[in-house]
């Protein structure tokens, strides 16, 4: 055609857009995950929040009674984590708190991956937990403090 010319493909242009694409996505922010620390001999419930940024590892902080706050990180696990399941076992073996003793061996599903955290406060309180979660970041554990109090953990 006379006076069109014709466009060649702009090969910049085809690196740069898949390139952009998946800054996007990598930038994206994900939201704080909220935990529920359920004292079931008292009826009370602490109130955690955990950083997730996707790498599953970060920061966690617990609200404590009295306004205080205990600070601490938390782990994540693909392939499971050595010496895991002692505290678990306080809340999940046989069905009863008072059945585990030590180490416990617990079923986990393919799609879940165990994961521990710790917290402390300025007052001395010291909390900790282990975890099982799915890969909707569902989850449930136990934890134990320095006082000798269990909760169970569900988020």
């Amino acid at each position: 055609m006379v006076g069109e010319k014709l466009m060649k493909p702009n090969l910049s242009f085809a690196i740069a857009l898949p390139l952009l694409v998946v800054a996007c996505v990598s930038t994206q922010t994900l939201s704080p995950l909220t935990l529920h620390l359920y004292d079931v001999a008292k009826g009370e419930v602490l109130l955690a929040s955990a950083s997730n940024d996707g790498t599953g590892h970060g920061s966690i902080e617990i609200a404590l009674p009295g306004g205080g706050r205990a600070v601490g990180e938390y782990t994540t696990m693909p392939g499971g984590i050595s010496g895991w399941g002692k505290i678990y076992g306080l809340v999940y073996a046989d069905g009863s708190l008072a059945s585990a003793g030590g180490q416990q061996t617990f079923t986990i599903q393919p799609n879940e991956q165990q994961g521990s955290f710790v917290a402390v406060s300025d007052s001395g309180t010291a909390i900790e937990c282990e975890y099982v979660v799915n890969l909707l970041n569902h989850g449930h554990g136990a934890c134990k403090d320095n006082q000798g109090v269990v909760y169970k953990l569900l988020y």
